[in-house]
């Protein structure tokens, strides 16, 4: 941040200076319309060959405040000039901006790639979040269906019992009818053998 107030200082220190406006490409730069700016420089090939124009196309895309603010763009544009004009006046500046240029580059991609981190960290924790929330889900469906079976299993268990109670009366009334039916078959002389009678 501090350097792109650094370049923002520097611009608008650069933008005063001087000059006369001789063309609607210079009166648009001196009045702040970076978009003809930008718009006139593209659509004529005299102005990517004048040292002035370039270094004023290179300006209006380093700007911060201007909506055509592309720091790689104005870059080029400073690099076409050294290129075209090695000897020019505007070398000291261009050189001092394209450093800052290029540290804003390097900067803003840099910021670009944790911002980029940072929402597939959030994406991430987002999946996370919902993950946790269906597990939760099927642990309480889980519990529930283990809370069903196990009162299940209690009421089976307890009906279990009760059979089993029921059975073993049954086995003790049987027990006493069969005592029952011996006592009189002996009563009545109904459970001797006849080997026996004969004697």
């Amino acid at each position: 941040m501090t350097r792109r107030l650094l370049l923002t200082g520097l611009l608008s220190s650069t933008i005063t200076v001087a000059g006369c406006a001789t063309s609607q490409f210079d009166r648009h730069f001196e009045e702040g319309r970076y978009e003809e700016v930008g718009r006139l420089f593209q659509s004529d090939s005299s102005l990517q060959r004048d040292e002035r124009s370039l270094y004023r196309a290179g300006l209006a895309h380093a700007l911060p405040s201007s909506p055509i603010y592309q720091p790689n763009a104005a870059d080029e544009i400073f690099e076409r000039l050294l290129t075209l004009h090695p000897r020019s006046s505007y070398r000291p500046r261009v050189e001092t901006l394209r450093q800052l240029l290029n540290e804003v580059i390097r900067l803003e991609s840099t910021a670009a790639a944790r911002e980029a981190e940072l929402e597939r960290l959030a994406r991430q924790t987002d999946e996370a979040k919902e993950r946790i929330a269906w597990l939760e889900s099927l642990l309480e469906r889980q519990e529930a269906q283990t809370n069903s079976y196990r009162e299940l299993a209690e009421r089976l268990e307890s009906r279990l019992r009760e059979t089993r109670k029921e059975l073993e009366a049954l086995q003790d009334e049987l027990q006493r009818l069969k005592e029952i039916d011996l006592k009189e078959r002996r009563r009545t002389g109904q459970g001797t053998s006849p080997d026996r009678d004969a004697g």
